[in-house]
């Protein structure tokens, strides 16, 4: 199913696209906060991502935090442009699935 986009469904997983890696930039004090993380956090790079259609688009984002460490985000870019980190979800490891 590699390809097909179903509205209201996940894409696959797939390494970060230059788009989201600025989002997810943008949007990193609001993650780490939310993440009770340092905003001078020395590691924070985000290496996968998925996406689904809704009402704007949620941008579902693995990052790696340095050592063998991951948090998952979760951006929702709403139909007017503005962002929200909705969810943040820490001790994920390189293998968990986004």
């Amino acid at each position: 199913m590699s390809g097909v986009r179903i509205v209201g469904g996940k894409s696959d997983a797939q390494p970060i696209s230059s788009q989201t890696h600025s989002l997810v930039q943008e949007m990193k004090t609001h993650i780490l906060s939310k993440a009770n993380l340092s905003s001078s956090h020395s590691v924070f790079e985000p290496v996968s991502e998925r996406k689904q259609v809704v009402a704007g688009i949620n941008h579902f984002v693995k990052i790696h935090i340095g050592d063998d460490k991951y948090i998952h985000a979760t951006i929702w870019q709403k139909p007017d442009q503005s962002k929200e980190v909705t969810h943040v979800r820490t001790d994920k490891s390189k293998d968990d699935e986004l």
